[in-house]
Formats: C-alpha cells, sequence, structure tokens
C-alpha cells in the first residue's frame, strides 16, 4: 500500500532504529534513503523519475523534494525560504541590505 509506505517515510528517527534495529543512523542518510523512497525509476534505461505524491515524471529528485517539502529558513522581510541558515543569510545581506547587520 502506497499511503501506508509514504506515511512511514515520515515517522520520527527513533522509530527507524525500532524497525530495522540500526543502532546509529545519521540525519543524511536518512534524508538520502526517505528521498529515494519517494521517486520510482520509469525504466533501467532512463534516468528520469516519478513521484509517488504527484505522479510528475522528473529528472532532479532532490530539487523535486523541496517543492513538497520546503525549507525551514524562511525570510521574515518576503515569501522566500531556504533548507540552509547561510543560503537564507545570502539572500538577506543581497535582498534586504537595509535590513542587514
Amino acid at each position: 500500500n502506497r499511503v501506508k509506505s509514504v506515511r512511514l517515510l515520515f515517522l520520527p528517527l527513533y522509530y527507524y532504529a525500532i524497525l530495522f534495529e540500526i543502532r546509529y543512523i545519521y540525519d543524511a542518510e536518512l534524508k538520502t534513503w526517505r528521498i529515494a523512497q519517494l521517486f520510482e525509476k520509469i525504466s533501467p534505461l532512463d534516468e528520469r523519475r516519478r513521484c509517488l505524491l504527484c505522479g510528475k515524471i522528473i529528472c532532479n529528485v532532490r530539487n523535486h523534494y523541496y517543492v513538497h517539502f520546503p525549507g525551514k529558513y524562511s525570510c521574515n522581510l518576503c515569501p522566500a525560504v531556504y533548507t540552509r541558515s547561510d543560503t537564507l543569510l545570502m539572500h538577506s545581506r543581497s535582498k534586504h541590505p537595509e535590513h542587514s547587520n
């Protein structure tokens, strides 16, 4: 069942440790695994994949992942959202220099 398998992807980290008897797992590895589970290969010869959440066929898995799960660093002055704090800082300095320290 796809709905169950997609729900499984978003369990808290400690559930993965219990379910898969993993002693240590790194956040980056878990994120890579989660991303891989959201996309299915169309054919063995093609690099494109189908998103299991929206059905779109995409070429860049990481970029499409952020369509569904945007970053957690948002600009207070405009609707921009980033996945990294340093990228938000660069945005603030370039787009809103009057508010930068």
